[in-house]
């Protein structure tokens, strides 16, 4: 499968996806490589990664065609968030809207959403 990260030609700010694994890799190095060890299941064809993120609730729809990932599922020194879509236009690909990484119990999606927006468009 392959991953896209929100593209650049639409990107109105510095917070993108890539800036956040920059940032997660210096600060959160032991997050960080649990989250590059499932995009790289994802991005070398293991059709079961997203499956088995579904099967243990790492996975869920949110709603517009928005889905987020959890690594790991829940954890007292918090989570890292991964939202993305699926390509309209590319078949078996994602694209990733945005990551964050969160103590509190309450993801920000709003940036997400805003990009499926702009993507859609």
């Amino acid at each position: 499968m392959k991953i896209i990260f929100y593209p650049e030609g639409l990107r109105k700010d510095k917070n993108y996806p890539e800036k956040t694994l920059s940032s997660l890799k210096k600060e959160h190095s032991d997050l960080y490589s649990k989250v590059h060890l499932v995009l790289q299941k994802i991005r070398n064809g293991d059709r079961r990664t997203l499956s088995d993120l579904g099967k243990q609730k790492m996975y869920k729809p949110l709603g517009e065609g928005i889905f987020e990932f959890r690594i790991p599922p829940r954890a007292k020194g918090g989570v890292v968030r991964v939202y993305f879509t699926f390509s309209r236009t590319e078949k078996d690909t994602i694209i990733i809207l945005n990551i964050e990484y969160k103590k509190k119990k309450k993801g920000r999606i709003g940036k997400a959403l805003e990009r499926k927006r702009e993507y859609d468009q």
